[in-house]
């Protein structure tokens, strides 16, 4: 299958308002690097530091080993 990074990123952000009472925070689980859409890593970069409208929004990311998805 193919990976959507810049999409993903872009969609789970557009979920949050800003609120002084809640913290949100992006959790992304991938087995590698975008190749689909947006590949370049700059510019998903970029993108997210645009789009983050909704205050900090931390972000974490889980690298699975490749193949698991297949499993």
């Amino acid at each position: 299958g193919s990976t959507n990074l810049n999409d993903a990123l872009s969609t789970a952000l557009d979920m949050f308002t800003y609120s002084e009472t809640k913290v949100p925070i992006i959790v992304m689980l991938t087995d590698g690097l975008p190749t689909a859409g947006t590949t370049n890593l700059e510019t998903i970069r970029e993108n997210v530091k645009s789009n983050n409208k909704a205050g900090p929004v931390p972000g974490r990311c889980l690298k699975l080993p490749p193949g698991l998805s297949s499993m």
